[in-house]
C-alpha cells in the first residue's frame, strides 16, 4: 500500500489515457474511501464498475477492501466481479465516485 496512492484493475484489452486519469485523480484524496469506472446503476444502490472497462481504487478503498476480506465482511457473493465487488464497496462505506468528463 505504500507505494502507491491509487490502484487499478484492468484487462488486457483495456485502454487507458494516463493523462486523462492523472487529471481526474488529481482532483481527489487518495486518504478518502473512493473508486472510480464506468459505473452501472442495476443491483447495487450507488451503482458498481463495470469490470470491462477497468476500475481504480483509492488507497483507502483497497485498505477497507482488504480489510473487509480478512474479516469476513465481503466474501466471493457472485460469479460476476464487478458486481461483487460493487456490492462490497457499497457496505463498508467505499464510494462510487463519478469519473464522467463534463466537457
Amino acid at each position: 500500500f505504500d507505494e502507491a496512492d491509487w490502484f487499478m484493475k484492468a484487462d488486457d484489452d483495456t485502454y487507458v489515457a494516463l493523462d486523462n486519469l492523472r487529471w481526474l485523480l488529481s482532483k481527489h484524496n487518495p486518504e478518502k474511501p473512493i473508486y472510480f469506472g464506468r459505473r452501472f446503476k442495476p443491483f447495487v444502490k450507488q451503482g458498481y464498475m463495470s469490470g470491462g472497462a477497468g476500475y481504480v481504487l483509492s488507497k483507502e478503498a483497497l485498505k477497507r477492501f482488504v480489510d473487509a476480506f480478512k474479516n469476513n465482511k465481503c466474501t466471493h457473493s457472485s460469479s460476476i466481479e464487478d458486481l461483487a465487488l460493487g456490492k462490497c464497496m457499497e457496505s463498508i462505506n467505499v464510494e462510487a465516485g463519478d469519473s464522467r468528463d463534463t466537457s
